[in-house]
């Protein structure tokens, strides 16, 4: 599913969405509300669920996208996840999530990675027909194995804990983000509620800024 449709699919939710508010904080006003404005109330009442959550959705959107141009993550649209392995390297995933590829570079150095690991600049993972592997990210070396036993003894290890590469790759992102992320919801809250509190004063009372008595929604 391309990043258009998903965007589409999610507009049609919002809108859903907006109208089942619309229509009970509507019926809500109309029992409520006083004679004075009544009729720009109940509009205000239909409008602002529908303006501030797509006003949410576009501002949350451009900010994930700038995220992602900044940190080299994907925004979690369409058939294409991606994630920062190091300033070099990247987990890759496109349709299938279960089989990722770890790219350095631009160059595919292993594919159909089913399981993931990494330790700093080492990773170590399973691909989907049961072998194992080891690449050093700082050369991009890549070692194959038979089996787990061959891994641990060659690679020096105790253990290994490898995960699947959709759980890898949403750890990644949260790591990478994850701060940004939330300054982006909290940005795109204030504001969609910002213009809407905008949109009530100017429906009520005008471009009369200066005025003893304040109506908000």
């Amino acid at each position: 599913m391309g990043a258009g449709i998903a965007i589409l699919i999610h507009l049609i939710l919002i809108f859903i969405l907006g109208l089942t508010i619309a229509f009970f904080s509507g019926l809500i006003t109309l029992f409520i509300s006083d004679k004075n404005k009544r009729k720009r109330k109940l509009f205000l009442s239909i409008f602002i669920p529908f303006q501030i959550l797509y006003i949410y959705y576009f501002t949350a959107l451009i900010g994930t996208m700038i995220v992602s141009e900044v940190k080299n993550v994907d925004i979690g649209f369409g058939d294409e996840w991606y994630a920062p392995l190091n300033e070099t390297s990247q987990i890759l995933m496109i349709d299938l999530p279960e089989q990722a590829f770890v790219k350095s570079n631009g160059e595919t150095l292993i594919s159909d990675v089913s399981n993931i690991q990494q330790i700093k600049e080492k990773i170590y993972g399973k691909t989907y027909d049961g072998k194992y592997f080891s690449i050093n990210l700082t050369n991009n070396k890549l070692n194959k194995y038979i089996n787990e036993n061959e891994l641990l003894k060659k690679e020096s290890l105790k253990n290994v804990d490898l995960v699947k590469t959709m759980s890898f790759y949403e750890k990644r992102k949260e790591e990478v983000s994850g701060t940004l992320n939330i300054v982006v919801i909290i940005f795109s809250i204030i504001i969609s509620i910002g213009i809407a509190l905008f949109s009530c004063r100017i429906v009520l009372n005008g471009f009369k800024f200066v005025s003893k008595k304040k109506n908000y929604c």
